[in-house]
């Protein structure tokens, strides 16, 4: 259920997710929030079951480095704002009155928001990669970084030779038929890198299938279109027939034009494209006739062979993901062992090996000492966060016992 949020009022011990959108006063809300964790224990209503924090201890994350330095100075400003506003007991002033009504400032107060400002340095404001680089370096024996890679930003290159060891050893072999098969879905290494280099540095998804070897997709594919190409040379005239007669705009020539790419395609003739051979053979899907506007009287055409089509489409996209996804396992292997073999890491590595750190057999004992460490945070711009970066916020906090709490901040969009 969703709630009006009030800042000066909410909750601090707990999980929240704020939706704020541009212009909504987001950077506002979270550097309030970051000063009641600060300054709880002299609030007029403090949260009496938090540990008294530092600045060290409130965990600020968002995602560039221009941002962290924003955060910062905006913290630091509105430190010095609030100690002036006590000093002069300025009851006109909203954190003022808020925070700590009409009861005079202790001096101690305003010594620590005085040395807050000048420590602002040491706040723990990070962009999700610092942070995750922070941990490894901090917990080396428990996440097993004991070496520290360098670091690198552009990667593209181990990409690319990672993706051209995949050609050489998988598809340039001396069984022609894997280049055949390759090239029904990408052309070139190039283009194979195209589609998946994003995979090579996230883990691969649970749902990702697993695929042996090409050779038994190869072998299964060839049997499949052998009797998909036997089905059509026995039906397609009963199919261009039912069309022709049945289904408006379907006319002698428009059919026949897709007819003759299917028809080429059956007769072997290898200079039939992929592309035009999925175009011809969806008009003429089951799923495809069922939707068109049809003459007076007639009924969508229905066989076997529309069907089969339906059925062969579906195969071939199957056989794309499967081949994917045999790419994706192996060239992300290969891709790995590159930077090992180069010492090299990259930003992405930090997020996953800080991920792996938490998910193994010691994760939970790992999470509850950095919870203890930064017993609360705040992430900003929330809706950039991908599935690695969630796991780890949800490790850290939600499923830790040690921690208190969690603030998520992001555009709805």
């Amino acid at each position: 259920m969703s709630v009006v949020f009030n800042p000066y009022t909410c909750p601090l011990k707990g999980h929240y997710l704020i939706e704020a959108s541009a212009g909504t006063g987001k950077t506002y809300t979270l550097t309030l929030l970051y000063l009641r964790f600060l300054l709880n224990p002299w609030l007029l209503h403090p949260d009496k079951s938090l540990p008294r924090l530092g600045l060290e201890q409130i965990l600020v994350v968002t995602f560039t480095q221009a941002a962290t330095h924003e955060l910062r100075e905006r913290i630091r400003l509105r430190l010095i704002e609030l100690r002036r506003a006590l000093e002069l007991d300025d009851q006109n002033h909203s954190d003022v009155v808020e925070l700590f009504g009409e009861t005079p400032p202790p001096a101690e107060l305003l010594d620590f928001l005085q040395a807050s400002e000048q420590r602002i340095d040491e706040a723990a404001i990070f962009t999700i990669h610092s942070f995750c680089q922070r941990m490894l370096s901090h917990f080396r024996f428990e996440t097993g970084c004991l070496q520290t890679p360098t670091l690198v930003e552009e990667d593209s290159t181990l990409k690319q030779q990672a993706i051209e060891d995949y050609w050489r050893t998988q598809i340039y072999t001396e069984q022609h038929q894997r280049l055949d098969f390759i090239q029904q879905f990408c052309q070139t290494p190039q283009a194979l890198l195209r589609y998946i280099q994003s995979w090579l540095s996230r883990p691969l998804p649970e749902n990702l299938p697993y695929v042996c070897d090409l050779d038994t997709l190869i072998a299964d594919q060839e049997l499949r279109e052998q009797q998909f190409k036997q089905n059509w040379q026995h039906e397609y005239t009963a199919l261009y027939e039912a069309v022709v007669d049945q289904v408006q705009r379907y006319t002698p020539t428009f059919v026949s034009r897709y007819f003759d790419c299917i028809h080429a395609w059956v007769a072997d003739d290898s200079s039939v494209s992929q592309d035009d051979l999925e175009t011809a053979l969806e008009k003429f899907a089951h799923r495809t006739l069922q939707t068109k506007k049809l003459k007076k009287h007639a009924q969508p055409p229905d066989s076997a062979l529309t069907r089969q089509i339906d059925e062969f489409l579906q195969y071939r996209a199957q056989q794309k993901l499967y081949f994917f996804a045999h790419a994706i396992e192996h060239c992300q292997q290969r891709f790995t062992a590159l930077k090992h073999l180069e010492n090299k890491q990259t930003y992405d590595d930090l997020l996953t090996r800080l991920d792996e750190s938490l998910s193994n057999n010691q994760g939970h004992a790992l999470a509850h000492v950095m919870g203890q460490l930064y017993p609360c945070a705040l992430v900003d711009e929330f809706q950039d966060t991908d599935a690695v970066q969630y796991r780890i916020f949800r490790k850290l906090y939600l499923e830790n016992s040690a921690a208190e709490s969690l603030f998520l901040i992001g555009d709805p969009k």
